[in-house]
């Protein structure tokens, strides 16, 4: 019963956490590299977002990553 549920949180919230993290920190060398990771990283919160069942974590959390990655990429 608790593996599913640690699975849950770990693909809702540490991965995409991890990704922004990530996308933040990272210092592009070229606009081509600056695209090609935000990229990456929107590709992956939406497949999570459109394929994973939100029964342990809200519904809404996935707007808010979308939000976030938006927010990273423009100050990034």
């Amino acid at each position: 019963m608790m593996w599913p549920v640690l699975l849950a949180l770990t693909l809702q919230v540490v991965l995409p956490l991890a990704l922004l993290v990530w996308l933040w920190r990272r210092h592009p060398r070229s606009r081509l590299e600056w695209v090609a990771g935000v990229a990456v990283v929107v590709a992956i919160i939406a497949v999570i977002a459109l394929l994973m069942p939100w029964s342990v974590v809200p519904w809404y959390v996935r707007s808010v990553y979308m939000l976030a990655t938006v927010g990273v990429a423009a100050a990034t």
